[in-house]
């Protein structure tokens, strides 16, 4: 894929999250920066830290949860790895066997579905007409914090465990 397509399937999905999402898009700006800025930023200010992540044609598409369940979906495109742009947040992040789920600021809800292979699907449940919309789908998912089989899992600093650190996951998909 090269980089023009990457930049449009990039472009799309930041469009239809946009369009599904009126009330959160007027009511916060889009916010783009640095990938590790923008980590470090959601870990400083809302102590959230990455619990699931996958691809998606070249997006890296990563779920960013604290332990009240606030939540923050990150997208970067294919090419541009060192940036992330947050489109959507949320709260009352839960996981359940094979998809997690999160409502967003006007109510309605996030979901993504994944099988044990890690092909996924991203939902999202408009609260204003009742429809389910397929926004994208990708592979690779995982669920690097599973809220269901750790008992304190904020107060570890999870990049130091290689089996989880975000850096290697980026250096052995797109390397």
């Amino acid at each position: 894929m090269n980089k023009i397509t990457a930049f449009i399937i990039f472009a799309w999905i930041v469009a239809v999250i946009t369009a599904a999402y009126p009330t959160f898009v007027h009511s916060y700006p889009l916010l783009c920066g640095p990938r590790q800025q923008v980590l470090d930023s959601l870990e400083r200010s809302f102590d959230e830290k990455i619990a699931e992540r996958g691809i998606d044609e070249g997006l890296l598409v990563v779920i960013t949860v604290n332990s009240d369940g606030k939540w923050s979906l990150l997208l970067t495109p294919k090419g541009r790895l060192e940036s992330f742009c947050v489109p959507l947040t949320g709260t009352g992040w839960t996981q359940d066997t094979n998809s997690s789920k999160g409502v967003t600021h006007n109510g309605s809800v996030l979901s993504m579905v994944y099988t044990t292979d890690g092909n996924w699907n991203m939902l999202y449940l408009d609260k204003t007409n009742g429809k389910i919309e397929e926004i994208t789908t990708g592979y690779a998912w995982e669920r690097v914090i599973d809220f269901n089989k750790l008992d304190n899992i904020f107060a570890s600093n999870f990049d130091d465990k290689p089996e989880i650190s975000f850096n290697k996951l980026i250096a052995c998909v797109f390397t």
